[in-house]
């Protein structure tokens, strides 16, 4: 057993030799999923993903056309860093099937409906909404740039979704304009074309010996 405070003092210097432990461990099970063309984004969506999953895409499909996984737990983040991923999907030479896990709201939503096989588990929430911004001191006719820049910003996202699901372009555009959140279940998600695949739960025998911890 290790002296009372001895924990704490090892965390200090860890902390002040720059080591996480905790980031180490992801490294490594990053690299892992790597070998086997796996990428795993489990954080908001924000410049880092370029190195986190465009590029590590971008290298694996140049190497062959075996399909890629990108597993998103995400509950999204920038409109334009996550628009790098779905460009990095879609010209991208190797099929890559997009999981969700957890969820995959906003930006995360946009990456999701990116691949070219959508899976989502029993319990993942996705959520598609028209986003946010801050219009802070601007003149009137720069409020209205941004505003217009926001309709632009609809239409193509309208006619994007509508391409990628059972719903058409009008009624993505009604969605968008409202400014309200949208939430889809699996089965609403598979419903409307959102997703093709629901993993389902394996049926297991119960255990019935005893156990003690």
């Amino acid at each position: 057993m290790k002296p009372s405070g001895q924990n704490e003092e090892n965390e200090e210097e860890n902390k002040s030799m720059g080591i996480d432990p905790y980031c180490e461990f992801e490294l490594e099970t990053f690299k892992a999923l790597l070998d086997d063309r796996v990428i795993l984004y489990n954080d908001v969506v924000n410049k880092s993903i370029i190195e986190r999953v465009v590029l590590p895409l971008t290298s694996l499909a140049n190497k062959n056309n075996t399909p890629i996984k990108l597993l998103i737990n995400s509950p999204g983040g920038s409109v334009e860093d996550g628009q790098m991923v779905v460009d990095a999907i879609i010209s991208s030479p190797a099929p890559v099937i997009t999981i969700a896990l957890g969820q995959a709201m906003s930006a995360a939503f946009d990456i999701f409906l990116a691949g070219d096989k959508r899976i989502v588990y029993p319990n993942t929430i996705l959520m598609m909404h028209s986003g946010s911004s801050r219009f802070e001191i601007q003149t009137l006719p720069q409020i209205n740039q941004e505003a217009d820049l926001h309709h632009r910003y609809f239409e193509r996202w309208s006619t994007w979704y509508a391409s990628r699901t059972s719903i058409d372009k009008k009624k993505w555009l009604e969605m968008l304009s409202t400014g309200l959140n949208y939430y889809f279940f699996p089965e609403e998600a598979l419903k409307s074309g959102i997703t093709h695949e629901i993993i389902q739960p394996v049926i297991k025998p119960v255990i019935k010996k005893k156990f003690r911890l």
